[in-house]
């Protein structure tokens, strides 16, 4: 634009597969529009400007036909590499005056046409919780807790985990009282879902309880506004099987502490629309967490059922006196979690093993059979059943190489900061 004096080069004009582009391409979407990639937008902003207005928006939309519905000129959306670009149809300079606001990965978008309350029911940790990761990602929140005073103390709370993030360096040094302005204390469920594009419950981890507050919540809000619970492992249809608005209701389950950990599990009943788990996976990717989405409803989720069975082997361990309680600890905190921290079970044997996951279960499916006394133990039969394609699709072979080095130098930082830490 040489109006505004900017120059911008794009390497080429990429029309078809995400695998061939590279941050700064141009990208034309199906709707011809042209899209300019954030790094490059965000290295010439910091090169050409100075001062900026402030900008409000609103989300993170995905490419493709789900994001091309839900995005409206000026919001930012995410390329299938994961390559943020921004919608051109705004002007390139105001785009990068909100680009150059923001730290990198950090994209907070606010349409002010779009409304941006959401609802929290329960205010104790968890509710406080989401509460800080809501108002951090530029939502105002509205608290209500049938307990006299929780709200007032909750808030409190709240104003001290977002200084602590801020300290640290995790959300925008906003002032403190600008997140608190945004912070609503309500007397009543129905004040609270006011306005509110959505709910999220967080009551005490008892059934009879998620009824009663899911039936009251569904009667005080309107039928397209979703209803998620953070129920640890709960299912949907135990819950609100007979609320008349079940069609909106599903499980939104955090990981504790909610206002650090990312991942949240979705997971729908058979009878909660398609669309809306998709709008509740948009709203968790809007605050900056990564949404885990479960094709079928099950006790406890993938996340506690995972740390059940781990938990279950320690007690075991602990019981036959095989080790004490801080070694087996020790086991993970200075052993498999360092790896965990930053890539699942399937892609950990993935790499342990030359041949890869198909030779990881060839080479120890018998051992595990006997360790734990389970004949019908049967891995083999998971991966000739797409296990093996799903890996293999994530994780090319021909690029074993760059990804074990990925996994040691991710180690070797983990280990270092774990050291500089502990001194």
């Amino acid at each position: 634009s040489k109006k505004d004096s900017i120059l911008y080069k794009a390497s080429d004009i990429k029309l078809l597969v995400p695998e061939v582009r590279e941050s700064g391409d141009i990208v034309p979407t199906s709707s011809t529009t042209t899209q300019l990639a954030i790094g490059d937008a965000l290295a010439i902003a910091a090169m050409k400007y100075k001062k900026f207005d402030k900008f409000d928006f609103k989300k993170i939309h995905p490419a493709g036909s789900l994001g091309a519905k839900l995005r409206t000129v000026g919001d930012i959306m995410l390329t299938g590499n994961k390559i943020p670009i921004i919608n051109q149809n705004i002007k390139i300079i105001d785009a990068l005056k909100i680009l150059s606001k923001k730290k990198l990965g950090v994209l907070i978008i606010q349409n002010k046409n779009k409304k941006t309350k959401v609802a929290l029911i329960g205010c104790g940790l968890i509710g406080q919780s989401w509460a800080v990761s809501f108002l951090s990602a530029g939502f105002s929140v509205s608290l209500f807790d049938p307990t006299e005073g929780v709200t007032e103390t909750a808030k409190e709370k709240i104003k001290s985990k977002l200084k602590d993030l801020q300290n640290l360096g995790l959300i925008p040094d906003n002032s403190i009282s600008d997140y608190l302005e945004k912070t609503h204390l309500a007397q009543s469920i129905s004040e609270a879902t006011q306005d509110s594009i959505y709910i999220q419950e967080s009551g005490p981890e008892n059934l009879e309880i998620k009824k009663k507050l899911t039936h009251e919540i569904d009667k005080e809000t309107p039928t397209n506004i979703p209803i998620a619970s953070s129920t640890s492992g709960i299912p949907t249809s135990f819950y609100a099987n007979d609320v008349l608005g079940k069609h909106r209701c599903l499980v939104a389950h955090p990981i504790n502490p909610p206002h650090l950990i990312p991942a949240v599990e979705v997971v729908p009943a058979p009878f909660t629309k398609g669309a809306v788990t998709q709008q509740v996976k948009e709203i968790i990717r809007s605050i900056n967490k990564v949404p885990i989405e479960l094709t079928k409803e099950i006790p406890g989720f993938v996340v506690n059922r995972l740390q059940g069975a781990l938990l279950a082997e320690a007690f075991e361990l602990k019981k036959e006196g095989i080790a004490s309680a801080e070694d087996i600890d020790t086991a993970i905190s200075h052993g498999l979690g360092l790896r965990w921290s930053f890539m699942g079970p399937f892609q950990t044997i993935h790499l342990n093993a030359p041949e890869g996951i198909s030779g990881y279960v060839e080479r120890y499916e018998q051992m595990y059979k006997e360790m734990f006394n389970n004949p019908s133990l049967d891995w083999s039969s998971v991966l000739e059943n797409g296990l093996k394609e799903e890996i293999l699709n994530l994780f090319d072979e021909t690029k074993r190489e760059n990804f074990e080095k990925q996994r040691d130098d991710k180690l070797a930082k983990l280990i270092l900061h774990k050291r500089s830490s502990s001194r």
